[in-house]
């Protein structure tokens, strides 16, 4: 199958696009929650927005106050839950990480959950990775 001139186009045009990073956005959100809840508290990160696609790398949460009975990183894709690290019984201040690759589409999400936390502790997750601009 031969290319069409317009084809060829379009490939060099995304080509370029790639490699000089015009579609291309570091995307990192931080949480903080200095409230604490009873027994649980769940951080759904923002979703992913119309026409683009958000690649993420990095994923860390923990509890600086007291040790919860589990941290939950997980992520929302098509509706459906994917939980990617589950921390069990952590120490306090121990974090709970997940390093790796996966794509988040229109509407999909990023969230950390802390079970058996109590009212007044601290948490932190932080959340990397990278947007392309379709």
């Amino acid at each position: 199958m031969e290319l069409t001139e317009e084809q060829i186009k379009a490939i060099v045009l995304a080509a370029k696009k790639v490699l000089t990073g015009e579609n291309i956005q570091v995307y990192e959100e931080i949480y903080k929650d200095t409230e604490g809840a009873v027994t649980s508290r769940t951080k759904d990160f923002t979703k992913c927005p119309a026409g683009k696609i958000r690649v993420i790398t990095h994923i860390a949460a923990l509890d600086v106050t007291s040790a919860p009975s589990h941290i939950k990183l997980c992520h929302q894709n098509g509706g459906e839950l994917a939980i990617d690290k589950v921390a069990i019984a952590p120490l306090t201040g121990e974090t709970c990480n997940w390093d790796g690759f996966y794509i988040l589409g229109e509407g999909d999400y990023a969230e950390v959950v802390w079970l058996g936390v109590t009212s007044g502790d601290d948490l932190y997750a932080v959340i990397s990775g990278y947007e392309i601009t379709k």
